[in-house]
């Protein structure tokens, strides 16, 4: 009783010597040995607890003593044996589903994704009330290479929960790896009905959407239609030639929250733009899907930057509806025609630069039409409150170098990342988080739970907001250059909350004059658009707490040889990086054969919109790096490598069962190796923790 009472009130060491003294008195007394056993474990003697457990089931080899010899022989490193135990266990208790998924967790940590799988099936038939089971069923099966079984649970998840939005979202995540070769109502539905939903969302999602979209028979014949450049005529928006496109939730969600990145897409888009714009100027109103799709595509101009070409048989017109708007709003016609001309006009140039953007974005307050009202927000009241907030910028430091005036100029002029939804980075403790993405690393206490955290370049405040997310305790002071990213960060501030992240306009070149030192630094895609990136790299460890960490984000050589192609491109034809520049330089990349190899930059999602293009192909400044530059510039600081922090699982599952002998994953010239064979690894940046050396 004492050694029960001391465990459940936390004191492991007290618990462990009642235990202890049981067993002098009665040494194959199983309860005793398994309790023991898991006590030791508790304090991290994991190893130490593998013995007594092994004697308990030797004793009483019921259920609960295997499961918790399975669970002390995994935090003892011997997952093949924990997998045994769970696998026993199981046996023994048939409709207990907790085993069974503790064999599934073993198994796919040791790679072994098939039987990982079967064991998550066991789990669905033991607790099919519950959506986690179909959902890691479904994604381990598609991660062994099963699709139609991973598919299938994914689907019975959305079946029998359908009104869940978590179980929504986490069955859209797990399809990232799908390339769809049918249509398949049930993802779309549930793809598009993410696409709704106010949070942030992965690169790769708006694509999973269109692959679908692409093969809804509906659709097929609109996009086989404007791809064959016929057009549409102004009755195909009545005589129901489009009402499969407009009626179309699931694309309609995606237009409102994000670019379209497909080429066809693009041509259909256009096609409608000019057939819509005809039909609105001409006087006539939509029908209820026809004006929602407008909206749509008004806030899916305004994402890309307008990107898309301008067309001369339609602009005259669509600019016209202009110079009626002041009248309309004096005589109180917000009415759906009015929301209708204006986003015809939104269609084919910024709103916030009308002259009667302030009263917009008034009617942003009273408009009964949620689609007008999100629009009116997006590109009327933002762009409004980030000029104004551009004057209340703080710097801290001087900007006076040559390369960073240019870099600030370029974001100035194209903010980057553009963002409209918070961060969906799931809260977490961060020490818990650091061990568990590094568990061969050791940390410092203060780099496990930072007060000071610095995010140097911090562009629009993403990367700020994801941090403050994962430190919710810390100070985070996050830098740039640009006015206008800052202005975005603040007013994203504003909007969504994190005051734990102080804004300052600062050239890290000069942190190092303001005093005071961080525990946690991080500088993403940022030291190689710098002039000397050893040097900026060099500033930021001089305010690196000893013992404190750092995340770093540099471009790959190898990832990026591809893009040269593209630069080589671009300069042969004398695109540059402005507005008519990149225009141009798209219009004549959708003009090359198929198989040209600057076309595929028209894959990308960053060739729908004017700022990610730019700074994918059109940067003022850019430095790419080696893995082996990497290690030399990584020992010229003294700085530990820590590890990659991968994007993608599966490299680091190629990774593991090709250099089995670095289970920690932080041998550099493996990963030269790997790269080399594996070109793709680290497409968005090298992206990697490192570790001051403690004094």
């Amino acid at each position: 009783m004492m050694a029960a009472n001391a465990h459940r009130a936390g004191n492991l060491a007290e618990a462990e010597r009642f235990f202890r003294m049981a067993l002098q008195a009665v040494p194959t007394h199983a309860p005793a040995l398994a309790m023991l056993g898991i006590v030791l474990a508790q304090q991290g003697r994991a190893a130490e607890g593998v013995s007594f457990l092994a004697q308990a089931v030797k004793h009483a080899p019921d259920y609960g003593n295997w499961f918790n010899y399975g669970l002390v022989l995994r935090a003892a490193g011997h997952a093949d044996k924990a997998v045994q135990a769970f696998a026993k266990a199981s046996k023994l208790h048939r409709a207990e589903p907790q085993a069974a998924w503790e064999a599934g967790v073993t198994l796919r940590g040791l790679d072994r994704l098939a039987d990982a799988a079967l064991a998550f099936d066991v789990v669905c038939q033991r607790d099919p009330g519950s959506p986690t089971p179909w959902i890691e069923a479904g994604r381990t099966h598609l991660a062994a290479g099963q699709a139609g079984p991973g598919l299938d649970r994914l689907r019975e998840a959305l079946r029998r929960f359908e009104s869940d939005d978590d179980v929504c979202r986490a069955v859209c995540l797990a399809l990232e790896s799908v390339t769809f070769r049918r249509h398949d109502p049930a993802f779309q539905a549930a793809l598009g009905r993410w696409a709704a939903m106010p949070d942030d969302k992965p690169v790769w999602f708006g694509g999973s959407l269109l692959g679908l979209l692409t093969l809804d028979p509906a659709l097929m014949p609109v996009l086989a239609a404007a791809r064959d450049g016929g057009g549409f005529a102004d009755a195909a928006v009545t005589d129901g030639t489009l009402q499969p496109l407009f009626a179309c939730q699931p694309l309609r969600n995606l237009m409102a929250s994000d670019v379209l990145a497909d080429p066809d897409f693009e041509i259909l888009m256009l096609a409608v733009r000019r057939t819509l714009t005809r039909y609105v100027a001409g006087g006539q109103a939509l029908a209820a899907d026809a004006h929602a799709f407008l909206l749509g595509l008004a806030l899916l101009a305004d994402a890309g930057e307008f990107v898309l070409p301008e067309d001369d048989a339609v602009a005259g017109p669509a600019f016209a509806l202009a110079e009626s708007l002041a009248a309309d709003i004096d005589t109180g016609m917000a009415t759906e025609r009015f929301a209708e001309r204006l986003a015809v006009i939104g269609c084919h140039r910024p709103l916030v630069k009308l002259p009667v953007a302030t009263r917009l974005a008034a009617l942003a307050l009273t408009t009964p039409d949620p689609l007008l009202a999100r629009l009116l927000d997006v590109a009327v009241v933002d762009p409004l409150r980030e000029r104004q907030l551009r004057g209340q910028v703080i710097q801290i430091t001087a900007i006076e170098d040559e390369v960073s005036l240019a870099v600030a100029g370029q974001y100035d002029e194209n903010p980057y990342p553009r963002w409209f939804n918070p961060p969906a980075v799931t809260p977490t403790r961060s020490d818990e988080w650091l061990r568990a993405a590094f568990p061969h690393a050791a940390f410092s206490p203060h780099a496990l739970t930072p007060q000071r955290i610095l995010v140097a370049g911090c562009g629009s405040g993403w990367q700020a907001f994801c941090t403050a997310r994962l430190y919710p305790d810390a100070e985070i002071l996050a830098v740039d250059l640009s006015l206008t990213n800052l202005a975005h960060a603040l007013r994203a501030q504003e909007k969504f909350g994190f005051a734990n992240v102080t804004f300052r306009r600062a050239d890290i070149m000069r942190l190092g004059e303001l005093g005071g030192s961080f525990d946690v630094i991080q500088s993403n895609g940022v030291l190689h658009h710098m002039g000397d990136p050893l040097a900026g790299w060099t500033a930021l460890d001089s305010v690196l707490k000893p013992g404190g960490l750092m995340r770093i984000g540099l471009y790959s050589e190898v990832a990026r040889r591809t893009l040269r192609v593209i630069e080589d491109f671009a300069k042969e034809h004398g695109f540059g990086g402005d507005a008519a520049g990149l225009r141009g330089f798209r219009a004549a990349a959708l003009a090359l054969p198929e198989d040209h190899p600057v076309r595929l930059v028209v894959r990308s999602k960053e060739f729908y919109s004017l700022s990610s293009l730019r700074d994918l192909a059109f940067h003022v400044n850019e430095h790419r790096f080696t893995i082996p530059g990497l290690a030399a510039a990584l020992a010229q600081l003294d700085l530990t490598f820590i590890g990659f922090q991968l994007h993608h699982q599966l490299s680091a599952s190629l990774y593991r069962n090709r250099y089995p002998d670095d289970p920690a994953q932080t041998d550099l010239g493996h990963w030269a190796a790997f790269e080399e064979d594996n070109p793709h690894t680290f497409a968005g940046c090298y992206d990697f923790w490192c570790a001051k050396p403690e004094r």
